[in-house]
């Protein structure tokens, strides 16, 4: 496992056992989980993460990556399908939804995810675009590609 997801491991467990009542910390858990390819663990802290701060469009998004990587795809794409309902109601969620697509390796799609992103001026962005999923000159992007030598 590269040094950044063990660092991002230890330092989102480190803040769960300061605030265990805090989702966000399992959110940040699972994901620098579901990064290092640890799917089962990040489906259970995004879970926690859920259960502690409720269906947020973030830790939709997050489950539905998780679930992606684990091989869930029907429970990927309903976490898309919710996350498409919040768009229906007017909230700004296409960056979110690049992040299960990402999961389900959908590369066109994310592209025009990133393009809605920017159009709606996304907070996110930014951070969306660093996701290694995304992002081809990341070091996880680079341990992807060598498991498949």
């Amino acid at each position: 496992m590269p040094r950044f997801l063990y660092r991002a491991i230890t330092q989102a467990r480190h803040l769960i056992n300061l605030e265990p009542s805090w989702g966000i910390g399992y959110c940040n858990l699972g994901f620098a989980l579901a990064t290092a390819g640890r799917a089962a663990e990040a489906l259970a802290s995004i879970r926690r993460a859920i259960e502690l701060d409720g269906r947020t469009v973030h830790g939709i998004a997050w489950l539905g990556l998780s679930n992606a990587i684990a091989g869930k795809n029907a429970e990927a794409l309903a976490c898309l399908a919710e996350l498409e309902t919040y768009e229906k109601e007017g909230r700004s969620v296409a960056g979110w939804k690049l992040v299960v697509k990402a999961g389900l390796g959908d590369s066109d799609a994310v592209l025009r995810c990133l393009n809605e992103a920017y159009d709606e001026r996304s907070a996110s962005l930014v951070f969306h675009l660093t996701l290694p999923r995304v992002d081809r000159r990341s070091p996880a992007r680079v341990l992807e590609s060598e498991k498949s030598l």
